[in-house]
């Protein structure tokens, strides 16, 4: 089975190469946006699926939310978590 790809959505380019660098490290597959504009052309290219109606154009449903700063280990077990949810349903 291939690894999952993530679209880390991010107007800080430094926040992007962190969770970028983090994600790699576990052989996840990751592109990058610093837009939401960026991130929407993004998804229509690659086929990312953001299931549910969207209530503005600018925003999207999430399915989990973690604040900055966070620990590395913190955000792995969330996004671990969300693909466990996927899988298992």
């Amino acid at each position: 089975m291939s690894a999952p790809n993530i679209l880390i959505i991010d107007d800080e380019p430094k926040s992007v190469e962190i969770v970028r660098t983090i994600l790699v490290t576990k052989q996840y597959k990751v592109s990058c946006a610093y837009s939401a504009d960026e991130g929407f052309a993004k998804r229509e290219k690659t086929g990312f699926d953001f299931p549910g109606e969207r209530i503005h154009p600018k925003f999207l449903p999430v399915d989990e939310y973690i604040e900055k700063p966070f620990k590395p280990e913190a955000f792995l077990e969330k996004v671990e978590q969300q693909f466990a949810k996927k899988n298992a349903g």
